[in-house]
């Protein structure tokens, strides 16, 4: 996230600076550049995530062979002596029983992960429109100034209307 912001800052401060047409298109691969270390970024977490789910299916069966799972007697709330530090790791009976269906759901909304990653697709978005931004000021700039539409105006009149409507004067 760091590099994705220092990488607009930068693309958005030469955007600001200049206006030719080979800096517009630069900044457009800056920009481009931005979106594939956010792109990369939400895989890495993604990718990670996914070694993490595998871990704990690992450490729930264990747990589960060793009799970790079953609930110590004499507690009033359902104690066991398994290692829980997060909600998914509690999930015993989901992890061993629909291990596919556990390992495939989408991150928690207000999990880390699921933050992390939204707050990178964000960047990657920003970094989409910067790119639009700056080819269009590349191409528009390129093109040079719209051409200027003709205007004719009379020399001379005759009697109020323009020399040329005027059939009593002659070129």
């Amino acid at each position: 996230m760091a590099l994705d912001s220092a990488i607009i800052s930068v693309a958005t401060g030469l955007l600001k600076a200049g206006n030719s047409p080979v800096l517009d298109f630069l900044i457009a691969a800056i920009f481009a550049f931005g979106l594939s270390a956010a792109l990369v970024g939400v895989a890495a977490i993604n990718k990670g995530h996914q070694y993490y789910r595998r871990t704990v299916v690992r450490k729930t069966l264990l747990e589960d062979l060793l009799g970790l799972t079953k609930p110590v007697l004499g507690y009033p709330i359902r104690h066991t002596l398994s290692i829980g530090s997060t909600a998914g790791q509690n999930e015993h009976m989901e992890v061993l029983h629909d291990t596919t269906k556990w390992l495939e759901r989408p991150s928690r909304r207000g999990s880390v992960t699921f933050w992390i990653t939204t707050l990178l697709k964000l960047l990657a978005v920003v970094n989409i429109v910067g790119i639009i931004v700056a080819l269009w000021l590349g191409v528009s700039t390129s093109m040079g100034p719209p051409a200027e539409t003709p205007r004719f105006i009379a020399i001379a009149t005759c009697g109020g209307a323009p020399v040329n409507i005027c059939p009593s004067v002659r070129f």
